[in-house]
């Protein structure tokens, strides 16, 4: 078929079309699986259609079922109840979510990650948590969770070591089947005057929580299906430096919200939700109720109080739900107005 093309944009987006149908016909005589077929005919069908919208390719029209294609007819492999191309723009409905669930939540043992993988396995989700130092706390959050009818298991895994965060992934998938949630909660907070800082002591830092984060998004999403949800925990530091000495930790909390932005690109096309959410002030056994720098902080936020563990866990519940379906890339402040 022939396409004409005015515009450098028109004559780029059918030179792709050319590719992708050279592609398709290349692989199909290879003995490429009807699955990958449905997927170029249906990528080639929307970048056709964009050009020509009411262009017939190999005398399948845009808007016929993929089954109607040459190399798909008859196939066993593709259902018959695949939407067509005019279905799949119309239809406003989101994905339901399925009915069995499973996630990963690394730093699992404690604060901010223990009530959010006691949160999720109490939505009946089944619970996978990482530990690094302590594995009394870590299975003291598991022996909560299976003692109200939960499921979960606890994982040994150093998130700046991305060999172990692969196997604590392989281990989820294989226990569970899949993983449809994965939870970056693991960071740690090395601070000090600039002049001082060991580079040993930024490194450490970058590696547990940015490198961390990319490494786990990377182990799990072979584990994972299409219209999966990944939640970063990031900082309001990233927006408000209240302080000195936290240029390590700040540095790593905003490149959290640069991640989450581009993995959501990455993955969008999966229907994969990629968010952030970035905690003020939260009330965990490292924040002592003496302390003055939470009075200072405390000061500091508009509701005049600390945040819980359980209202962050909350909101990780809200996007990992149906609710939050049509939500990525975004950074989601819970800070008690730290940062107005």
């Amino acid at each position: 078929m022939t396409l004409v093309s005015l515009t450098p944009e028109g004559r780029a987006l059918e030179s792709h079309v050319a590719e992708v149908w050279a592609k398709l016909e290349e692989r199909a005589t290879a003995g490429l699986s009807a699955e990958e077929c449905a997927r170029f005919v249906a990528a080639a069908r929307a970048i056709e259609a964009a050009i020509e919208p009411d262009a017939a390719i190999d005398g399948c029209r845009p808007d016929a079922p993929l089954t109607d294609h040459p190399w798909l007819k008859g196939s066993t492999a593709v259902s018959a109840a695949l939407p067509t191309h005019s279905e799949r723009l119309a239809s406003p409905t989101p994905p339901a979510l399925p009915e069995y669930r499973s996630a990963l939540v690394t730093g699992g043992s404690r604060g901010i990650g223990a009530a959010i993988a006691t949160r999720l396995a109490a939505d009946g989700i089944r619970v996978a948590l990482t530990y690094n130092a302590s594995r009394t706390a870590a299975d003291r959050v598991v022996e909560e969770i299976t003692e109200a009818g939960g499921h979960a298991l606890a994982l040994h895994a150093d998130s700046a070591d991305a060999d172990q965060i692969r196997a604590a992934a392989d281990a989820t998938g294989r226990e569970y089947g899949k993983i449809d949630i994965l939870v970056n909660n693991a960071g740690i907070g090395m601070g000090g005057p600039i002049e001082e800082m060991p580079i040993e002591h930024f490194d450490r830092t970058m590696a547990v929580n940015v490198r961390g984060p990319f490494a786990a998004a990377q182990a799990v999403l072979p584990h994972m299906p299409d219209h999966g949800r990944i939640i970063n925990i990031g900082s309001v530091f990233a927006d408000r430096t209240p302080f000195g000495t936290l240029s390590a930790y700040v540095t790593s909390k905003a490149a959290v919200a640069g991640l989450t932005r581009a993995l959501a690109r990455d993955l969008g096309g999966r229907g994969i939700t990629v968010n952030n959410i970035q905690p003020g002030p939260i009330s965990t056994d490292l924040t002592s109720a003496d302390s003055h720098v939470r009075d200072v902080m405390t000061e500091a936020t508009a509701l005049r109080r600390f945040g819980t563990p359980e209202e962050i866990a909350g909101l990780v519940a809200y996007l990992a739900g149906p609710e939050a379906s049509y939500i990525t890339g975004a950074t989601i402040t819970a800070d008690g107005g730290y940062a107005v």
